[in-house]
Order: structure tokens, then C-alpha cells, then sequence
């Protein structure tokens, strides 16, 4: 099958119509998003003598007077029927199928008229114009910038192959990353996670040993920051003074025990260096028998007391000082308000 077009209007008209073809085995005849590719007023689209199948085709109407007009056509594709209308350029037909068109149809009416509908007594089948089996995305368009911790932004990607779109959130990047990484009960060491990722397991009963914590990708080359941290275990208690970040684990250090098959129960976290001061650390943790407690931050101390319960996993992120934080942050919602439970 092939296709010819044209358009039959008064010779005072500055109106003519473009057109393109999907072939079997070769694609698109023109760029889709390129009606100067695209063949017009009555040149062949498709393939001549080579038995190749129409798969899809677009139609634009050109010409100064082609504001005043919409084009619709609606095709009729092998195992699917007729389709529903397209109009204005847009793709009808199917991709990923290998299905042939077998008939077309194709009206020209007033701008802003209402789509044909049921026309010479055949009602679409289908609802859509175009039947693809995967959309081909395009790199994407930030439509909304994150404002905030609190506020996603919107990126929205449009399909290459049918114009649909698909709008995903995306939260605000973190000034600096704080990459973590933890020794876990009979999985040994995992592999590191950074920016509010869970850090340990959930639903495994495994508890945490050891914990290693650093700052990476700083945007200043020339910035002084560090973070240190401090980890309470299992019959030994803190390993370095809760009052004195001096004493504490810093900067990839770890922190807790290895190969003591000993709990943490509780940790502290603190940004040093003199650029410390432009920052506040959030921390909040997962508690055998209380699930996640409530946030943290610079230097509080986060986990349980008393009750003789193991630390599971972990969040940590880094923002700039006095920044709200998205308190539910990866879906997660704090089922206790204490960051601390000191029994």
C-alpha cells in the first residue's frame, strides 16, 4: 500500500497538505517532527514495487490558510480495526506490531470543529490513534523546579514515537553528599548508599555492627567540612563522649565493632570544619520492636536506651542550615515521635 494526498481547493487558497509514512523494515519516510521532510500535494509515500507495508502515516495540512482548517484521519490496521481519529500531524496507525494499514480515511473541517466521529457508518473500535507497544522517551524538560526539600519539581518526558507525555517528580539535589555504608549481621558488609537511601535492612531481624560515614562531592573544592560520629554497642556503650565530637569516628572511619557479633543501639552524627556552620545533618534510624523513630540532627542522639534493642537501618542527609526537610523522606513515615527511647 501506498498513499497519495492533495488538496482540491479554489485557486485563491493558499492551502495544500503534507504527509508521512512508517514502512515496514525502513521507519519513518521523514522526521516526524518535520513537516519539511514530509512528502506533499499528491507525491507518493510508501514504497513502490517492493511489497512493503504502511504501518503508520501523519498529514498536515500547510499553506497561510491552514490555520483555518483541521485535518482528521483515522486508519484501519490489520487485527485491530479502525482506529480512532488523529488529527493535525499526529501519528495514526501502530509501531512494534508489524500490522499493515488497509484503509484511510481523511476530512478537512473547520478549525475547532468536533472530531467526525462515526463517519460512512464505521465506528472506531479502538480509542486510541496510535497503538505502540513501548513509548520511545525523550530526554525530558524540567516543566517545574523542585522549590524546596518539601516541594518536588516535575520533569516531563514526551514519546518520540507518539507525542504522549509522562510527568515524573523529582526532589531538590542536596548541597553535598553523605555517603554511608553498614556492616550487617550475616550480610556482612553492604554496599554504600548516600542522601536519605536506606542504609542496613528492613523486615530481617539483622542487626547493624558497624557504620561508616563521609562527605563526598562537595561543590566548594576548598570547603572545610567533615562529619564525625559517635556509636553506643552492645555491653560496651559509647565509644567516644557524647559531649565531645573530639572523641567520636570521623570521615570513613568505623564506628562500632567488627567481628563482635555485637548490636548498635544508638549513634550521634556532627558536621566539622569551619564550613560546618552553613549545614544541619538530619539522621533517623530503625529500632528492633519500634520501627523508625523521629528525626535528629547535628549531634543529637538518635536509637534507643535501656531496651536492649539493635538498630536495623538508617537515613542520613546533609541540607543547608535552617532548611525544612521532607520528614516522610523515600515514602517513609517516623512511627515514633522521640528520636531517642530511653526506657
Amino acid at each position: 500500500m501506498n498513499i497519495t494526498v492533495k488538496s482540491l481547493n479554489d485557486s485563491d487558497s493558499d492551502l495544500s497538505v503534507k504527509y508521512n509514512a512508517h514502512v515496514a523494515d525502513i521507519g519513518w519516510q521523514g522526521k516526524t517532527n518535520d513537516v519539511s521532510t514530509w512528502k506533499k500535494d499528491g507525491e507518493n509515500a510508501g514504497t513502490v514495487g517492493k511489497s512493503k507495508q504502511l504501518e503508520a502515516l501523519q498529514i498536515q495540512l500547510t499553506g497561510t490558510d491552514a490555520e483555518k482548517y483541521d485535518v482528521y484521519y483515522r486508519v484501519h490496521a490489520a487485527d485491530f480495526g479502525w482506529l480512532s481519529w488523529a488529527k493535525n500531524g499526529a501519528i495514526a496507525g501502530t509501531a512494534g506490531y508489524g500490522k499493515r494499514l488497509e484503509a484511510v480515511q481523511i476530512i478537512v473541517v473547520e478549525r475547532d470543529s468536533e472530531a467526525p466521529g462515526t463517519l460512512e457508518g464505521i465506528t472506531s473500535v479502538n480509542k486510541q490513534a496510535y497503538v505502540h507497544k513501548t513509548h520511545a522517551w525523550d530526554k525530558g524538560t524540567v516543566t517545574k523546579e523542585a522549590a524546596s526539600y518539601t516541594e518536588d519539581g516535575e520533569k516531563t518526558y514526551v514519546c518520540k514515537e507518539c507525542g504522549a507525555k509522562k510527568v515524573e517528580k523529582f526532589s531538590k539535589a542536596y548541597p553535598v553528599d553523605v555517603a554511608y555504608t553498614m556492616q550487617v549481621q550475616d550480610y556482612g558488609w553492604l554496599a554504600a548508599v548516600k542522601n536519605g537511601a536506606i542504609g542496613g535492612t528492613i523486615g530481617k531481624a539483622k542487626r547493624m555492627e558497624t557504620m561508616s560515614i563521609s562527605i563526598q562531592n562537595i561543590i566548594d573544592k576548598d570547603s572545610d567540612l567533615g562529619i564525625s560520629y559517635n556509636a553506643h554497642v552492645q555491653d560496651i556503650g559509647w565509644q567516644g563522649k557524647t559531649n565531645d565530637v573530639s572523641t567520636w569516628k570521623k570521615d570513613g572511619e568505623n564506628a562500632g565493632t567488627v567481628g563482635m557479633s555485637k548490636r548498635l543501639e544508638a549513634l550521634q552524627i556532627q558536621l566539622t570544619g569551619t564550613d560546618a556552620e552553613k549545614y544541619d545533618v538530619y539522621y533517623r534510624v530503625h529500632a528492633e520492636d519500634y520501627g523508625w523513630l523521629n528525626w535528629a540532627k547535628n549531634g543529637e542522639i538518635s536509637g534507643t536506651a535501656g531496651c536492649g534493642k539493635r538498630l536495623e537501618a538508617l537515613q542520613i542527609i546533609v541540607v543547608e542550615k535552617g532548611a525544612k526537610i521532607n520528614t516522610s523522606l523515600g515514602g517513609i513515615k517516623s512511627v515514633v515521635n522521640q528520636s531517642y527511647v530511653i526506657k
